[in-house]
């Protein structure tokens, strides 16, 4: 009889089976199981044929004991990222594979509990009041709002409709996608363009630039999913010439329209500069913008630089400082040779010495009010300390271990200990860079955890990807091989355009 119709039993021991069904004769007389069909098969342990063995073979290390076995948290690109940066391979080709495998992030949207249709502009505008404004300002969220309301519904002009449709296409992606967002998105960025050709009026050149900002924001948020990944730094680059070219005077207001605006789109074009120091496939014309320092100037004179900025989310004296830092890390990842040690210690003194005030607009009893200022100060110190280890790490290239920079992360995640969320990315994603055990790691999941429920904005979801694969590299890199810096260029590469750290 064919051998494959036979019961398992009967088949192992090698005997002949009469095949009965449900139990063949033989194993009814030794009152066993008797199956039939497909069965799974797995080494025995006393099988020498196929068994698996822990020994030594040829070289192969011993598969160490269970209980000291350890498992790391790495993708296959993370192995391959690997591989190339210990060898000294160029990242450019691995960067554009690693993109390709990057995964889909699905940003939660909270879904209007009306159509759209039915909540209207006004319904719009009122969300970007209630929500997208303490997203884009921590301190004085009204002052912020009245800007852009004013800009919005100053005049009937093309750059009045642009700033409004911008408005309404921000908070109608966060509400609800990128589906209905990208009609108004569109119809926004066509009056952008209709009204470059007629900027004479000081009051439509502040609109343009409002309305740049708007865009490049809609860009930031729309990440990984975006269209035009590149144009939001096309925004930000547009909008710090325009302001470059204004005369802007020195004693003017902190909550005045120009005041605001220097700052919300300085703090941008610093933050691009990080990111263009750490993409491999960074464009010319992004270099040369952000090697522009028109801003700079401007804000070197401002008298309110001491005061911590709500667009910024730390002093502009200190922004200032950090965007120096990055500047000297550019130069040395271009080549340009170590930085001097007087280099560093002046910028380093200049980042302790930095003066931040917290003005609020009146004093308040509101116990939530009171945990609310707190956190501003806590997220104002964290960008010191960020600043400091930065400058340390990438340009110093001091060791994580050794002081000051253990104990300036040591006191980072005590501030962090102390906020719920966390809505700048820089600071959060350079003390990441720092968690080496398992505690820091959760505070740091915790916060952007509690930062991704708040804001559900796609560039704070990938700042935990980038953050994941840096501690992957980590986990991997047991013996510090890896440069500091290349560890972070690697995990900002694997994007496919320009990450926003905003």
């Amino acid at each position: 009889m064919p051998k494959d119709n036979a019961c398992w039993p009967c088949r192992r021991q090698k005997l002949g089976c009469d095949k009965t069904r449900p139990k063949c004769q033989r194993c009814a007389r030794c009152n066993r199981d008797c199956q039939y069909g497909l069965q799974l098969s797995f080494p025995r342990h006393d099988d020498k044929r196929r068994g698996w063995h822990h020994a030594v073979v040829q070289g192969v290390q011993q598969m160490p004991p269970e209980g000291q076995l350890h498992f790391i948290n790495v993708l296959f690109y993370d192995l391959n990222n690997h591989t190339h940066m210990t060898r000294g391979t160029r990242l450019n080709a691995l960067s554009n594979s690693l993109a390709q495998t990057w995964e889909t992030i699905s940003t939660p949207r909270a879904m209007p509990w009306k159509p759209l249709e039915a909540i209207g502009e006004n319904g719009l505008i009122q969300y970007y009041q209630d929500v997208i404004g303490s997203i884009v300002s921590t301190v004085s969220q009204n002052d912020c709002y009245s800007v852009l309301m004013r800009m919005a519904f100053c005049t009937e002009s093309s750059a009045s409709e642009a700033v409004r449709l911008a408005i309404c296409a921000l908070a109608c992606l966060h509400m609800c996608g990128g589906k209905h967002a990208s009609v108004l998105r569109t119809q926004a960025r066509h009056h952008f363009l209709m009204i470059q050709s007629q900027l004479d009026d000081p009051q439509e050149l502040l609109q343009s630039i409002v309305a740049a900002m708007l865009l490049g924001l809609y860009e930031i948020f729309d990440q990984p999913h975006s269209d035009a990944p590149y144009s939001w730094a096309l925004d930000v680059c547009y909008a710090k010439k325009a302001l470059g070219a204004m005369e802007i005077p020195t004693n003017s207001p902190v909550t005045s329209d120009e005041s605001l605006l220097l700052d919300w789109v300085t703090y941008h074009d610093v933050m691009s500069k990080f990111s263009i120091t750490h993409y491999v496939d960074r464009q010319e014309d992004q270099v040369e913008c952000a090697n522009n320092k028109c801003l700079r100037q401007k804000q070197m004179s401002a008298s309110s630089k001491t005061k911590i900025s709500g667009p910024v989310g730390c002093s502009i004296e200190l922004l200032l400082v950090i965007s120096r830092v990055f500047d000297a890390a550019y130069e040395q990842e271009m080549g340009a040779g170590q930085v001097s040690d007087d280099r560093v210690d002046s910028l380093e003194h200049s980042i302790l010495n930095a003066r931040q005030v917290l003005e609020v607009e009146s004093v308040s009893h509101d116990r939530a009010v009171v945990i609310e200022e707190d956190a501003m100060k806590h997220i104002a110190e964290l960008f010191r300390l960020a600043g400091l280890i930065y400058l340390h790490r990438a340009i110093k290239k001091s060791p994580p271990w050794l002081p000051p920079v253990s104990m300036w992360v040591s006191e980072a995640y005590d501030h962090l200990r102390k906020i719920t969320v966390c809505d700048r990315n820089f600071p959060l994603f350079i003390i990441a860079c720092e968690a080496r055990t398992d505690e820091q790691r959760s505070e740091i999941l915790r916060v952007l955890r509690n930062s991704e429920e708040k804001s559900k904005v796609g560039n704070t979801l990938r700042v935990r990807q980038f953050i994941e694969r840096v501690w992957a590299q980590d986990d991997l890199d047991q013996e510090q091989r890896i440069k500091y810096t290349s560890k972070i260029t690697a995990s900002l590469s694997t994007c496919n355009a320009l990450p926003a750290m905003t």
